[in-house]
């Protein structure tokens, strides 16, 4: 059994729904410590554990299983309708962006698919990190364009317990209230702070970094103004799928001509974005170029961890209390922290 805490819960009535306070058994039960969770029990299995009452180990418990390796206990045994509650130490973090999730790659769907019902169900956390879906022309047309399935994928998983956040990029900046109602995930702002153990780390999409690539900044700095997203989302479903379809095509025309190292992240504005939230960890998207990289500058050394696409196969960041691990392509990278900064490898 892995390394374990057994809390002590006060249910709502509605108990098999949702759990709205827990405490931490430490000791007697007068000795609580609040911890705040949501937890969805949905499968019933028989499992060992620790009777936080009167320490018994190995009674048979009725224990229901969430999707984040979260256990919720009945004490019939001996302690009749009184729940306890369990879970591992660890947490599990997931990253991911750039799937570019479309009917027309259904390949891509199935990995997702694969992901959404193994690691992602294990994790207590899934960011997405934009560019989630081809093309996103309002929450209103989610079934018309073949992508009410992936939401149903996403539903489920917060039902599950996973809390799932969502940083939009330049394919899905029109992600908005509908998509959230649907799908339980929450929608973060571009450049988020989050807390991995303690520490704070930078979030987003990448495209903002990318200040080199004048001809997207253009593009983006029109597709965010909120009076040519409301003009577009007034228009019928059909006009915005045409215009979302001309919109790729130009883009690929006009990438297909430039440089790579303009379409790459700009080494000033990393550190520039990076300076100004004080932190010394970024992790990002959009450029398809999976890796892990240090930040040094005068007052600065840190590291910046980019994001695969889902072009050839499935690719995330996974961190589990100290070290994060970078899957993409075949290829693992490393990224832990020590006494003396980050260590890469």
């Amino acid at each position: 059994m892995p390394a374990h805490r057994i809390v002590w819960l006060m249910l709502e009535p509605n108990f098999s729904h949702r759990i709205s306070r827990q405490w931490i058994i430490n000791g007697p039960p007068e000795t609580k410590k609040p911890l705040r969770s949501k937890i969805r029990p949905v499968l019933p299995v028989i499992y060992p554990i620790k009777c936080p009452l009167c320490s018994i180990i190995g009674s048979p418990h009725d224990i229901r299983v969430s999707g984040r390796q979260k256990f919720i206990v009945t004490l019939q045994s001996h302690h009749p309708g009184i729940p306890a509650f369990y879970y591992p130490e660890k947490m599990t973090t997931l990253f991911i962006s750039d799937l570019h999730l479309t009917p027309v790659r259904p390949e891509t769907t199935a990995q997702f698919i694969d992901f959404m019902h193994g690691p992602a169900r294990d994790a207590d956390q899934l960011f997405i990190l934009g560019d989630f879906f081809e093309y996103w022309i309002g929450d209103d047309a989610a079934e018309l364009t073949g992508l009410g399935p992936i939401l149903d994928e996403l539903s489920g998983l917060t039902a599950a317990g996973v809390s799932v956040s969502f940083i939009a990029g330049n394919r899905d900046f029109l992600v908005g209230h509908g998509f959230t109602e649907r799908t339980g995930a929450d929608i973060l702002p571009d450049e988020s702070i989050i807390d991995l153990d303690g520490r704070p780390v930078l979030i987003l999409h990448g495209d903002s970094l990318c200040t080199d690539d004048l001809s997207h900044q253009s593009f983006r700095n029109t597709v965010l103004n909120s009076e040519w997203q409301s003009d577009f989302l007034s228009r019928s479903i059909g006009e915005r799928a045409e215009l979302a379809k001309q919109a790729r095509m130009m883009s690929a025309e006009s990438t297909s001509g430039k440089p790579m190292e303009i379409m790459d992240v700009n080494r000033q504005a990393v550190i520039n974005a990076m300076k100004e939230q004080q932190v010394d960890l970024l992790i990002h998207g959009h450029t398809h170029r999976p890796d892990i990289h240090r930040v040094d500058a005068d007052d600065l050394q840190g590291a910046r961890i980019v994001l695969g696409d889902w072009y050839d196969q499935a690719s995330m960041l996974v961190f589990s209390g100290k070290e994060f691990e970078l899957t993409a392509r075949e290829n693992t990278h490393n990224l832990r922290r020590s006494t003396h900064g980050w260590v890469i490898g």
